[in-house]
């Protein structure tokens, strides 16, 4: 989990084409003290996994590419 000041902070990583749907989890999850990352199609979504430490993966199954 990443460090933010002297807790740790479970960095999630939400996957979805659907704005409103991926808007509404970041929001969500934000609320419940999650870093929140998010990307719209899978190719952002392996570029954060390589990039950044993530701690879960919440993904649309069925998207386009």
């Amino acid at each position: 989990m990443s460090e933010v000041g002297s807790t740790t902070t479970p960095v999630l990583l939400v996957v979805d084409d659907d704005d409103s749907v991926r808007r509404v989890l970041e929001f969500q999850l934000a609320e419940c003290g999650h870093r929140v990352l998010t990307a719209a199609e899978a190719t952002g979504a392996l570029d954060l996994l390589i990039t950044e430490k993530i701690d879960c993966v919440i993904t649309d199954l069925r998207m386009p590419g």
